[in-house]
């Protein structure tokens, strides 16, 4: 664990006492620290970032939500620790999406160091808070939201096919899904725009969570 290991901070030019107390920690542990201020999904997906990092921290910017699943399509097995309020509820969607784990702004002093070590060695960092959190957010969605929950599960046999893969394999890449499906990326990118449509829902990030969620979709989607 005493090799250097490169992290990129994603994060907006405002956040700059956040930016150095990041910066400070992830270097004062030996590792090398990088930051993309102001980030756009666009310069994610436009090869902005040549070369992958061994880790993204993501902190406050604009987009964060699209930010991150730009990270997540085009850098599927790089971990993404987020940064953000004292608020876990809020991290759920990122977690269900496969985020690697979060921190509330109050932690960094004591745990950012630790953070990554721990995502180094076990590949996600969830502390006991978050866990209980996610559990109990896990109530069913046909009783929380019944509307999308319908939505959800009315569409064709290829989109039932599609919903069931991202709720077997959470944060699963465009190119996979298209893979494993046997089918063109484009194609799975429309199904994934129209389930979006239908239910109202905003990005895949929502969609993620929601699934999480959806009780008995293997059996109803058969």
């Amino acid at each position: 664990m005493n090799q250097q290991f490169s992290v990129l901070l994603l994060s907006e030019s405002a956040s700059s006492n956040l930016i150095g107390l990041c910066m400070h920690h992830v270097r004062d542990n030996g590792h090398q620290c990088l930051l993309l201020p102001d980030p756009t999904p666009e310069e994610i997906t436009g090869r902005h970032i040549e070369q992958a990092p061994g880790m993204f921290i993501l902190l406050p910017c604009e987009q964060k939500y699209a930010v991150f699943e730009s990270l997540q399509l085009r850098f599927p097995d790089v971990p993404v620790l987020v940064i953000g309020q004292d608020r876990p509820e809020e991290y759920v969607p990122y977690l269900s999406a496969g985020a690697a784990g979060f921190l509330f702004h109050r932690e960094i002093s004591v745990q950012l160091a630790g953070s990554i070590d721990r995502i180094r060695r076990e590949g996600m960092l969830v502390n006991r808070y978050l866990k209980e959190t996610l559990l109990d957010g896990r109530h069913s969605l046909s009783h929380s939201h019944p509307q999308i929950a319908e939505a959800l599960t009315a569409g064709s046999a290829g989109e039932k096919k599609l919903l069931r893969l991202m709720q077997r394999h959470p944060g699963i890449a465009y190119g996979q899904a298209a893979s494993r499906l046997r089918l063109s990326p484009d194609t799975v990118r429309k199904r994934m725009q129209q389930i979006m449509h239908r239910a109202c829902i905003r990005n895949r990030i929502e969609l993620q969570h929601y699934l999480s969620r959806l009780e008995g979709i293997n059996g109803s989607m058969a």
